[in-house]
């Protein structure tokens, strides 16, 4: 039998202590207060783009705003590590009482009735298999590329910004960089109504303005 792996705080320098030792928190944290889906799509693309060509029209507050998605995206790359060793399952559910997941053809829908209004999460990157198990995306993003590797990756993006040729030429896997970058904000937002919206009604409802009587229809 494969024994588990230990996972130690030095390694995951982007996160807090107490993130460290619950990565629900920050996951909450970043579904219901932070950003949403759309906007974080949004930030994807635009980091992907600077990173592809010169920057000639930037001036130190895009260096700056740009220097901030490079530590998201290392922070969301930690805890999609963590997430995926300290949760053994990830499966999705068409019948769970905590949100409404649809899929019609290649259309992947979930309804969220309970943070900031009612949520829609379109997922437009994560394949069917992904949806219904992002075990299988958290998986395959650590084969493409180790979390030391990944970190690498991210920093040879941020010296890209600043340099006149794409991020291309130093990466011969930039396509495939730049898809598992655009599917990892989804893959969190998915984590969140499998694992992470249960612990935020169960320990911080009030917080984000749920009402008591949604704890307990849920």
């Amino acid at each position: 039998m494969k024994k588990a792996q230990k996972l130690k705080k030095r390694n995951f320098i982007h996160l807090t202590q107490e993130e460290f030792e619950n990565p629900l928190l920050p996951l909450v944290e970043l579904c219901c207060s932070e950003t949403d889906l759309y906007y974080l799509r949004d930030d994807v693309h635009r980091f992907i783009r600077a990173t592809t060509c010169r920057n000639t029209g930037f001036d130190e507050d895009d260096y700056g705003e740009m220097f901030f998605f490079y530590l998201r995206f290392l922070k969301h790359i930690e805890l999609l590590y963590l997430l995926m060793h300290r949760y053994p399952d990830w499966s999705a559910s068409t019948n769970s009482p905590l949100y409404r997941l649809e899929i019609v053809g290649r259309s992947y829908t979930i309804y969220d009735d309970d943070c900031k209004g009612e949520m829609i999460l379109k997922f437009w990157k994560l394949a069917k298999e992904e949806v219904w198990d992002v075990s299988v995306f958290m998986r395959s993003f650590f084969d493409f590329r180790t979390l030391p590797q990944w970190k690498e990756t991210m920093d040879d993006l941020m010296q890209a910004l600043f340099s006149k040729e794409p991020f291309s030429e130093y990466d011969s896997e930039a396509f495939q960089v730049y898809e598992y970058l655009e599917k990892l904000g989804e893959a969190l937002f998915l984590a969140y109504e499998i694992h992470g919206k249960e612990y935020m009604l169960s320990h911080c409802a009030d917080r984000f303005g749920i009402k008591k009587k949604k704890l307990v229809d849920a």
